[in-house]
């Protein structure tokens, strides 16, 4: 048995806090659905598995329901779906309207009955509302056979730091229900649990990143479960953008240009960038730090620096001396002292610096 296991596509999230890029990451939500279909039309599975959250939520319009079913119908095999906890599954609801929009291949599960796949049998354990109380993995039955034991369910394995705090997942999940496999859905980063020194509970996480809290998204899990039940379980990435969130202090860090030099490898078209600095700093770097803004700003796709953990430098007074004699530079001399000890001091100086026309230059 061979097969695909993917999740958490979100189709119809727009990202708010990257300005202006919304629209693209969104499109490129269906571009990465077309990679994951090449891949498992070239890998020849017998199907994919997609563990819940396909759409961001209820509201998605008839557009993009109809644009994914474009993409779907050509997996040359069946495609199982769960709903997820953002998509659950209503009584007369919006998937009733999916379910008739696509193709004959794609299968949404909304219940938790044993499914006959290829080489074996898929248990689906699909969330009943946004937040479920109890395991929707208790259900499983016991094995009445040799046949190979998928199970596709969406939540958080209970006690691990992923997902959501509802809808919850036993550890043991797998091992109790006798599965060979129990493709998980809900964290958008890859992760994986081993039973015996052999991968059988694992998050694919989302296939296309969407915030810089996400540790490893942007991949898909390529599964083969051999006859005796052995798990070969393959990382694969996917994604189209690469999200960064790093920080650094500009003097353990040797100053600017040494910051610039760390981030140039991760520089390109398709990063998504937040930078925070931190440290003591001089006014003359002022300068430096907008021209790395414009520089970084010109070479990824979006990029953010965060200031506000800047220090001005005690023993620079250039914060002091080039504002205006009088009351601006005696409110400049009280910040300054205060700066080292006070963030919002520091803050205040170095604004008060910017409102005097300060450059750096």
């Amino acid at each position: 048995m061979k097969f695909v296991h993917t999740s958490d596509w979100h189709i119809g999230l727009k990202p708010r806090h990257v300005a202006g890029l919304g629209e693209e990451l969104a499109a490129a939500r269906y571009r990465t659905v077309k990679k994951i279909r090449d891949l498992a039309n070239t890998e020849r599975v017998d199907f994919t598995v997609v563990a819940g959250d396909v759409f961001d939520d209820h509201g998605v319009g008839t557009q993009p329901i109809k644009r994914l079913g474009e993409i779907l119908i050509g997996f040359n095999h069946p495609v199982y779906v769960i709903p997820g906890n953002h998509d659950h599954w209503t009584v007369g609801g919006f998937w009733g309207g999916v379910s008739e929009a696509w193709p004959a291949n794609v299968k949404i599960l909304s219940e938790r009955v044993a499914v006959e796949i290829p080489g074996g049998l898929l248990f689906p354990c699909p969330p009943t509302q946004k937040l479920s109380i109890g395991d929707p993995t208790s259900w499983i039955p016991t094995p009445n056979g040799k046949q190979i034991r998928v199970g596709l369910a969406h939540g958080s394995i209970v006690g691990a730091a992923l997902g959501n705090a509802a809808n919850g997942i036993d550890a043991k999940a797998a091992q109790n229900a006798q599965l060979h496999y129990l493709a998980l859905g809900d964290t958008h980063s890859f992760q994986t649990y081993e039973t015996d020194g052999v991968i059988r509970t694992a998050y694919s996480g989302s296939p296309e990143p969407s915030s810089f809290a996400e540790k490893d998204p942007g991949h898909v899990a390529l599964v083969e479960i051999d006859s005796e039940g052995n798990v070969s379980h393959q990382k694969i990435t996917v994604g189209e953008f690469t999200w960064y969130s790093m920080e650094f202090d500009l003097q353990q860090t040797a100053g600017i240009p040494a910051v610039k030099s760390r981030l140039a490898q991760y520089l390109g078209p398709k990063m998504i960038w937040s930078l925070k600095l931190k440290g003591l700093f001089k006014a003359s770097q002022w300068q430096e730090l907008d021209t790395l803004e414009i520089e970084l700003q010109a070479a990824c796709s979006y990029f953010k620096l965060n200031r506000t953990k800047l220090i001005p430098h005690p023993e620079d007074d250039s914060w002091v001396d080039d504002l205006p004699e009088g009351y601006m530079r005696t409110v400049g001399q009280e910040l300054k002292s205060k700066s080292a000890i006070d963030p919002i001091a520091a803050r205040a100086l170095i604004e008060l610096y910017l409102l005097a026309g300060g450059t750096g230059q």
